[in-house]
């Protein structure tokens, strides 16, 4: 029995060591007469300081390349994004005239057939044209775009937690494994310890970017959605 309680001890103490290591906390310069915040000195986990780091850095070099490139991406997204509204408008204004024959519809008509460019549209080939112009405007962006939209889940593989209220350390996730239960399958992840830290603004303005990527998701998602829905339309219109 005393053997028992002497092991049990040793390893209450041991994992009070290890439990002891693993705390992160947060050194700050000596105080200066106006100013009202400790600049940080060190931030470390144990014995270990991390390093300051910036999104980029904590990127694997796949994402990295997608960030590093994210702007002109970005820019390009919304170029695109204007020419399918656009598209949009010209399509619904072409129908108007072939296939809406409601009484709200009749001035836009008469506009359009005003128009010599109208005038000499046949229906079948602006249903065809018009057609594979939604099918292709629906899918090029979610191909496009793929890589820069795999930035929304940077948070996801880079958990953070707050320490001091001052600082946000971060771990990285990996994939590990799957299992598969009936038609469900989970994932599996690797957590790794800390390895590195941004301050509370510094990480807020850097993980803008993955907000930003996640509406163009939707967005894209949506006129999607609507490009396929005029495509129905398109192909049953008489």
């Amino acid at each position: 029995m005393k053997k028992f309680v002497v092991t049990f001890l040793v390893l209450m103490n041991a994992y009070g060591s290890l439990h002891a290591e693993q705390k992160i906390t947060v050194e700050y310069e000596a105080a200066t007469k106006g100013n009202a915040q400790s600049a940080i000195k060190a931030v470390r986990c144990g014995k270990k300081e991390l390093p300051h780091v910036t999104l980029a850095d904590l990127l694997d070099k796949t994402k990295k390349a997608i960030y590093l490139k994210s702007d002109a991406e970005r820019k390009s997204w919304n170029r695109f994004t204007m020419a399918q509204v656009a598209a949009f408008a010209a399509a619904t204004a072409v129908y108007i005239k072939n296939y809406i024959n409601d009484d709200q519809a009749v001035r836009l008509k008469e506009l359009l057939k005003s128009q010599t460019w109208a005038q000499r549209i046949n229906a079948d080939y602006c249903k065809i044209g018009t057609g594979l112009g939604l099918a292709a405007a629906a899918m090029y962006p979610l191909v496009r775009y793929w890589n820069y939209f795999q930035l929304q889940d940077i948070e996801f593989y880079l958990p953070s937690e707050e320490v001091d209220g001052r600082v946000m350390v971060f771990r990285r996730k990996t994939y590990s494994h799957s299992v598969r239960y009936g038609d469900y399958v989970q994932h599996f992840y690797n957590t790794s310890g800390p390895i590195g830290y941004m301050t509370i603004k510094e990480k807020e303005k850097a993980f803008k970017i993955a907000a930003q990527a996640n509406k163009r998701v939707h967005v894209s998602t949506m006129n999607m959605c609507l490009c396929l829905g005029g495509l129905l339309f398109a192909v049953s219109a008489q």
